[in-house]
């Protein structure tokens, strides 16, 4: 290789490190005016987010506020129709009671004028029954007065003839 070809080689290197140099700058240049542009987009972007995030705070407050709004009303509804519910069912509760209180008044009516015919039933029942467990008494009603008879007859034989000697032992009164 010739001295020629080296200088060649060299002038284009040079013009070839030249141009890399420029480009290198011209990098450097972009890259610092996009870290700029980036800096700045990064900033306008955390502007509109924050704007945003606000708006999205106010949006949620309104819209919580909306709500709350809602369920205080929807718990007020909801504790009138609970209340109505509540009479409603109070007002059938007490009928019911009531309809139960003359229906047991009337069955209890019914079973003690029951009660009543059978304990009467069972009372002449069981005087009946105690009856046909009871002796007859006539017969020995009968021995009894025969008994009565023969002992007052006895004792008047006995007694008759003492009573007719007492009254003639006895001395007779003096007149007054």
């Amino acid at each position: 290789m010739s001295e020629a070809r080296f200088v060649a080689i060299e002038e284009r290197l040079t013009s070839v490190e030249n141009k890399v140099d420029a480009l290198h700058g011209e990098l450097r240049d972009t890259a610092a005016l996009l870290r700029g542009e980036m800096r700045e987009t990064a900033n306008q972007l955390r502007g509109e987010i924050r704007e945003s995030a606000e708006t999205l705070r106010g949006e949620i407050r309104e819209s919580a506020e909306t709500l709350r709004g809602e369920i205080r009303e929807s718990a007020e509804t909801l504790r009138g129709e609970i209340r109505q519910s509540a009479e409603t069912l109070r007002s059938e509760f007490q009928e019911s009671a009531e309809t139960l209180r003359v229906e047991m008044h009337a069955e209890m009516h019914a079973f003690a004028g029951s009660l009543r015919h059978e304990m009467r039933v069972l009372h002449e029942d069981t005087i009946a029954n105690i009856k046909a467990l009871a002796p007859d008494f006539a017969p020995i009603r009968r021995e009894f007065q025969e008994a009565d008879a023969r002992l007052r007859d006895d004792v008047e034989r006995r007694l008759t003839p003492l009573e007719a000697a007492m009254r003639a032992r006895r001395k007779p009164r003096r007149p007054e």
